[in-house]
């Protein structure tokens, strides 16, 4: 089992904009590919900072289906409908994978 997240911190000023669309671009996903991705925030640690995490059975799954993500016209628009709201410190985007154990 595969678990991805990606974190970003969010500009001040943004909060309630980047949240709505955090839960918009993970519902398209969601819906569109067949994931589960939950948005997360902090309990403590940065105020600003938000998740998406999702799990995929091998990292195989998880990299056939980033690849369609990331070919999808509608969910380039909504990369786009952000970069424009300026929701997000652009540098502060970083992806995280994790192996199961068990």
């Amino acid at each position: 089992m595969i678990t991805w997240q990606r974190s970003a911190n969010i500009n001040h000023g943004k909060h309630l904009a980047a949240v709505a669309w955090a839960h918009k671009v993970s519902a398209y996903v969601n819906d569109t590919f067949g994931t589960d991705i939950i948005v997360h925030g902090n309990i403590a640690g940065p105020v600003n900072q938000i998740h998406w995490m999702g799990t995929f059975a091998s990292l195989a799954e998880f990299e056939e289906i980033t690849l369609r993500i990331v070919r999808d016209d509608e969910y380039n628009q909504l990369l786009d409908e952000s970069s424009a709201a300026n929701l997000f410190a652009t540098s502060s985007f970083e992806d995280t994978l994790y192996r199961s154990l068990s």
